[in-house]
């Protein structure tokens, strides 16, 4: 019997260790399956592997673009961004650790050694993930492109930010309408995912939480850096414009024109807002 791995089992251990983002993966590869111990934990256990992998694309939608999620396995993912509000992050939790529940119910002794393997694997990662969301209130548990905490919503190095015009100007695919369409439905989405960074970081430091002032420092520098280039003129237009000319997509000048004006009338605006935070908290700012 063969079967098919879906993606973030592939995935999962090299996306803990990676320090940046994770290059495209290539679709699930056809394996052969072991001969199994109990077939009935083994269905159930690629079950909840399938479900793993959906849960995950679905909280992480930018983690699907980064590793090349098919459209089945994360349907929806293309056009979406990640939630970073507080509410967001505690459903992105709650969703996960459901899903670690059900993988870890699963009796090993009743799997074969690959799938046990592949428990163990899954369950260790993303219980690492996990765990410091148990102990603390502050912080987030996944980025956009690796499984890992951080302290912080906003910093100089991650955070929307820092991550989403990443995203969009060098992972987002936009070769054709459909492309350019998902990429506009993003930068509309954009304002709306850096307020809720914004206030899952007044929560947390409302919670004591507050990074050290050569943080904010540098994290303000780089918003700043961003929210003084006029709207014509951020990477997230010019890049666009210059990658739909590329393609020769149809209607190129009208999905130019709607990237521009919700840059200049969205995004520049959140993101002097989070300036604007971020010098109130200076002065109580550890050193």
């Amino acid at each position: 019997m063969r079967h098919r791995l879906p993606l973030l089992v592939s995935l999962t251990v090299a996306l803990a260790a990676c320090p940046g983002p994770a290059p495209a993966a290539p679709e699930p590869v056809a394996v052969a399956a072991p001969a199994v111990a109990d077939t009935a934990a083994a269905a159930r256990l690629d079950a909840a592997v399938e479900a793993l992998s959906t849960a995950y694309f679905r909280s992480v939608p930018e983690a699907a673009t980064y590793n090349g999620a098919p459209e089945a396995l994360a349907p929806g993912a293309r056009s979406r961004l990640n939630d970073r509000s507080p509410a967001g992050d505690r459903a992105r939790n709650a969703e996960l650790e459901a899903v670690l529940a059900d993988l870890r119910a699963i009796p090993a002794d009743a799997l074969d050694a690959g799938r046990r393997r592949m428990q163990a694997s899954l369950v260790t990662v993303l219980d690492g993930s996990l765990a410091p969301s148990r102990v603390v209130k502050y912080g987030s548990s996944f980025a956009p492109y690796g499984l890992w905490y951080t302290p912080y919503a906003l910093l100089q190095l991650s955070g929307p930010t820092v991550d989403t015009p990443n995203l969009l100007t060098a992972q987002h695919a936009v070769g054709d309408a459909a492309g350019a369409r998902d990429y506009v439905a993003r930068l509309a989405a954009f304002p709306a995912v850096l307020d809720g960074a914004l206030a899952k970081l007044q929560g947390d430091v409302a919670l004591g939480a507050i990074p050290p002032d050569f943080l904010i420092d540098k994290t303000r520098a780089v918003v700043d850096a961003f929210a003084a280039v006029p709207a014509a003129e951020q990477p997230l237009v010019t890049s666009f414009r210059t990658r739909l000319a590329t393609a020769k997509v149809e209607g190129a000048d009208a999905f130019v024109a709607q990237a521009q004006a919700l840059v200049g009338d969205g995004v520049i605006p959140a993101y002097r807002r989070i300036s604007a935070y971020l010098a109130t908290i200076r002065p109580q700012a550890p050193h």
